[in-house]
C-alpha cells in the first residue's frame, strides 16, 4: 500500500487509505493513516475484531442523502454556496476529472475512488448553485438514454446520429 499524496491546489496534501481524510498538507511523507484509522488497522489485526468492526460501520454508514445534505452544508460554512460561480465549480469538476483520468490510467483503485467521491461532490454543489435536484437531473437523463440506440466503439457507446 502506498501513500496517498494529492495536488490540492498546489499544497499538497496526504490523504489517509481508508478513510480519504487529510493527514497533513505540504510535502509527501509516508503515513498511510489518520489516527483514527490507525487504531481501526490495529482492530482489524484478529477475525473476531474485524467482524464486529464491520457490523459497527455498516450501523454508522451514512445514507446518500445524508452525504448530500453533509456536503451542501460544508459548502455553506466554506462559502462556496454564497461566493461561488457555477462556471468556477464546473471548471472544478473538470479538475476533479482530469483526477479520475489519470488515476484510471495508472491503476490507482485508491485514487480513483477519491476521484469518484470528489467529483460527486462537485456535482452535488453545482446542482446546489443552480437550484435542482440531482434526482431530477439523473431522471431527465436517464428518460433520454433510456430510449437511444446505438453502437460499442474503441470501449464506449456511440449513440445513433
Amino acid at each position: 500500500m502506498e501513500p496517498i499524496h494529492k495536488f490540492n491546489n498546489g499544497r499538497g496534501a496526504m490523504l489517509c487509505n481508508r478513510c480519504r481524510t487529510i493527514i497533513s498538507t505540504g510535502p509527501a511523507t509516508k503515513e498511510l493513516f489518520c489516527e483514527k484509522c490507525k487504531q481501526t488497522e490495529h482492530l482489524l489485526s484478529t477475525e473476531a475484531n474485524k467482524k464486529r468492526l464491520l457490523t459497527d460501520i455498516n450501523k454508522n454508514m451514512k445514507s446518500y442523502n445524508e452525504l448530500e445534505a453533509l456536503v451542501i452544508a460544508w459548502a455553506t460554512q466554506k462559502g462556496i454556496l454564497e461566493r461561488g460561480t457555477p462556471i468556477a465549480q464546473a471548471g472544478k469538476t473538470m479538475e476533479e476529472c482530469t483526477e479520475l483520468m489519470v488515476a484510471i490510467a495508472v491503476g490507482d483503485e485508491h485514487e480513483t475512488i477519491d476521484a469518484l467521491g470528489d467529483i460527486l461532490v462537485t456535482i452535488i454543489i453545482q446542482a446546489e448553485m443552480q437550484g435542482v435536484s440531482l434526482t431530477e437531473c439523473l431522471e431527465s437523463a436517464y428518460n433520454v438514454i433510456s430510449k437511444r440506440t446505438g453502437v460499442m466503439k474503441n470501449g464506449q457507446f456511440v449513440k445513433d446520429a
